[in-house]
């Protein structure tokens, strides 16, 4: 895990992987509720957006991507590919994210 991000609304976290993986975590029972697909690098970075219903990812492999986090919950649902936007256009790795409000 590069990154970790804890959303400001709802009970959970988010990671980053070397994998390629975002993963949402319940934080009260520790369990990952969904698996975000669709980085083919590290994801190097992960936030929430400041109502918890998105998150960004950034990646090794040169794009940023947002996810559309609002049906998760803590019951599971599994993989996702609730990718709404790729960024691309970076020429190396992008190490960073965050969402101003």
């Amino acid at each position: 895990v590069y990154s970790c991000a804890f959303s400001t609304r709802r009970s959970f976290a988010i990671s980053g992987a070397l994998d390629g993986t975002i993963k949402v975590w319940d934080v009260h029972s520790g369990a990952a509720v969904k698996c975000f697909l669709g980085h083919n690098r590290a994801v190097m970075a992960v936030a929430f957006s400041p109502n918890s219903l998105y998150a960004v990812s950034a990646s090794a492999d040169k794009t940023m991507a947002l996810w559309d986090t609002s049906d998760v919950d803590e019951e599971g649902s599994g993989l996702g590919l609730d990718k709404v936007a790729v960024f691309s256009g970076h020429t190396k790795a992008i190490n960073a994210a965050v969402y101003s409000p």
